[in-house]
């Protein structure tokens, strides 16, 4: 079952899919599944790298679903694509049919989950899961920048000690108040 307040963190918009599929029926069977657990998604269905890599700079997708096999391109060079762009977005797998091995290489790569076809009732807390992992990583991402402003900006100096009272940090500042690098 869907947590309300993990749900009510990533459902206040429509949630940009992109999905790499080329069975028109198993991507309207993805729509009605999401839809049916109250999520609202914006679509966009690709099945070729050309328009995969497009939508991933026109489309800006929240969220990728993609089937393994496609007539010339997989799941495993789109997640790669993904990788190099440096882009940082939840990428779920939904298949037919995989060996375990291959499951475990796609979530080793970086996909966040994989779901067989003949499971999908697990799709909806995998999307949900996935998106939440990505906002609260993406809120620490903000959080450490802050901290990092703070501690190279500030005229106080700021250290941290571990639990032997030893320094393992100590910001810029201590070469201004006590001539140490810090």
């Amino acid at each position: 079952m869907i947590n309300s307040s993990t749900l009510k963190s990533v459902t206040g918009h429509q949630i940009r899919i992109l999905h790499l599929e080329d069975h028109p029926a198993d991507a309207e069977a993805i729509a009605r599944i999401l839809k049916r657990a109250n999520l609202t998604c914006d679509f966009q269905v690709v099945d070729t790298k050309e328009e995969y890599t497009k939508a991933l700079l026109e489309f800006k997708p929240e969220l990728i679903i993609s089937d393994h096999s496609l007539p010339a391109f997989n799941s495993m060079e789109a997640l790669g694509i993904l990788k190099k762009s440096g882009d940082r977005i939840p990428f779920i797998l939904v298949t037919g049919a995989v060996s375990e091995e291959f499951a475990v290489k796609a979530l080793h790569e970086g996909a966040d989950d994989y779901i067989l076809k003949d499971r999908m009732q697990r799709l909806p807390q995998a999307v949900v899961s996935a998106l939440d992992k990505y906002l609260q990583e993406h809120e620490k991402r903000k959080r450490e920048v802050i901290l990092s402003n703070i501690d190279s900006n500030s005229l106080d100096m700021i250290c941290s000690i571990d639990e032997d009272g030893r320094f393992v940090h100590v910001s810029a500042a201590c070469l201004a108040i006590l001539g140490y690098q810090p």
